[in-house]
């Protein structure tokens, strides 16, 4: 296994000269620290290992500070600096100047007579400290915050480690909404994030795995992996080195290592080594052993910890042709995903306890997650299009009925069917309608749906791979007629959207062969070479 560093990675000079300060700093343990230097649990450690006195960022407004205390590298707002200046003998400051310039550009607009916009995340310390000077803003998250302010002048700014692709979607949203406003955009996005960004996106051009460094508290980190899931690879985030287990990479070829903008040199290094011993390891039956389980529900989790942004509006964008091709077709889609899920997760429970696997359950259970959140997605754009839900159907009771009807395996062949042909569907919706939100909605789903194909199918080997080779052969005959019933119920049901995205029978017929074969693959690879398919 190749291991590949991203071209640039990790600390930011902002950071780095932070902590140059506080390690030159004497008499340390005199010194309060005024929230987390960084956010980063390696640095934390080593700064209470020093003496400092480290004042939780929750925790600023009751902690008894000592005479000296220093600023850290988010900085704060002036008044909070007045505040402290007149109850301290001495103030530290290691604000970076890339968020001194954040500040700055929001007094600008400020004495333009400008509503102050920033993009950003409400309750981190940075942002905090933009706000507390300005006598008037809002802080928006994702699009669906953005509204029609009704104000003649508005200055937008972002969070320093905003990434770009977030910021440039919030300002196009900000325009459409407020076009007889006055706006001005001061791009404050710090370098360092754009280069750690962009190296990304080089990065995952080469591999399908992305281990992202850094900690949990960390914004820059966190949008890291987001990006990651975006471009379609696998991210998982880790705090250190002790993080990874060695079945998560067996039968990767290459991995991609990236990490955060307050992630230590130290650290990265040591990950990096560890990856090195990992691939260096005899070959192991990932697939087979419990780490499979926990390497999915890593990925579970660090998906799920990643707030997906759609365009969303606040009236209809469909126009009339399409809502009469696609609104009744989404209605039963978004019922499908609504399932509990709850015979699928008490099979998946016994099989975890009868096979020695005691987190299959929990990955289980956040794919179920996985799908809910499809549901809300899908609910919230026939909200918006004026679309009522559907509270039952006959094909979703059918698929219901059919899941119910055996033990694990039935119920994963028949999820199984339903998964690929969300993946045909949602690409053709995609290309059935020019609504910017249910392309964007589609997209993601897309981009999720794809490793829940993957994450049943492996699943699937796991329960076969001692049968003999006869009765493999037997159960995917089985497990294709479920499927080639299923396409013709969908292609009956959802014909509309079919025609609108261009796709003839004939066309549909290939696109779900095509995905059917992939998966048989995939199984079969997986039960004759586990080593070779987590």
């Amino acid at each position: 296994m190749r291991v590949i560093r991203a071209e640039f990675m990790g600390l930011c000079f902002g950071v780095r000269d932070a902590l140059a300060i506080a390690r030159e700093t004497h008499d340390p343990g005199a010194v309060s620290i005024y929230g987390e230097l960084v956010h980063n649990p390696t640095v934390q450690r080593e700064l209470s290992e020093r003496g400092f006195q480290v004042v939780g960022e929750q925790d600023r407004e009751t902690f008894k500070l000592t005479d000296r205390v220093m600023i850290t590298a988010h900085g704060i707002s002036q008044k909070r600096l007045a505040m402290l200046s007149s109850r301290s003998t001495e103030i530290i400051d290691t604000t970076c100047p890339l968020v001194r310039r954040v500040h700055e550009a929001t007094q600008t607009l400020q004495s333009e007579n400008r509503l102050v916009i920033v993009i950003g995340r409400r309750n981190h310390v940075e942002v905090q400290g933009i706000v507390e000077d300005l006598r008037q803003c809002i802080v928006v998250e994702n699009v669906d915050q953005i509204v029609d302010w009704k104000v003649a002048r508005l200055g937008v700014v972002s969070q320093s480690t905003t990434t770009p692709e977030m910021a440039q979607h919030c300002l196009a949203r900000i325009l459409e909404c407020n076009s007889d406003a006055d706006v001005r955009y001061v791009d404050t996005i710090c370098r360092p994030t754009r280069q750690r960004q962009q190296a990304l996106e080089a990065l995952c051009k080469s591999v399908s795995m992305v281990i992202v460094v850094g900690g949990k508290e960390s914004n820059n980190t966190r949008q890291l992996a987001q990006r990651c899931i975006e471009l379609g690879c696998e991210a998982i985030q880790v705090e250190s080195a002790d993080a990874l287990r060695d079945e998560w990479f067996a039968g990767v070829r290459a991995v991609g290592l990236t990490a955060g903008t307050s992630t230590p040199d130290e650290t990265i290094d040591a990950v990096a080594k560890r990856l090195g011993e990992i691939s260096e390891s005899p070959p192991s039956e990932p697939i087979f052993a419990e780490a499979f389980s926990q390497r999915w529900l890593a990925y579970f989790d660090t998906n799920q910890s990643v707030e997906a942004t759609f365009a969303w509006s606040d009236s209809p964008t469909l126009l009339s042709a399409e809502r009469t091709a696609v609104a009744r077709s989404i209605q039963t889609f978004q019922l499908g995903e609504t399932g509990s899920g709850q015979h699928f997760l008490k099979r998946s429970q016994e099989w975890g306890l009868a096979n020695g696997d005691r987190y299959y359950h929990h990955a289980a259970s956040r794919f179920i997650d996985e799908e809910h959140r499809h549901a809300r997605w899908l609910g919230h754009f026939l909200e918006q299009e004026r679309i009522p839900k559907l509270h039952k159907q006959w094909t979703d009771s059918i698929f219901r009925r059919l899941r119910r009807l055996a033990g694990l395996r039935t119920s994963i062949a028949v999820l199984l069917s339903a998964e690929i042909m969300a993946l045909v569907y949602y690409r053709a919706l995609k290309l059935a309608t020019g609504s910017q939100p249910l392309q964007q909605l589609c997209q993601q789903i897309l981009r999720e749906e794809a490793q829940h194909v993957r994450f049943q199918v492996l699943q699937l080997a796991r329960i076969d791979r001692n049968r003999s080779v006869w009765a493999r052969r037997c159960l995917r005959w089985m497990d294709r007629a479920v499927f080639r019933l299923a396409s013709l119920v969908v292609y009956h049901d959802h014909r509309a959207v079919f025609v609108a995205a261009g796709f003839s029978k004939a066309t549909f017929k290939r696109t779900c062969d095509r995905r059917w074969l992939a998966n048989d693959k995939l199984y079969a690879t997986a039960c004759n070479h586990p080593q070779a398919s987590s």
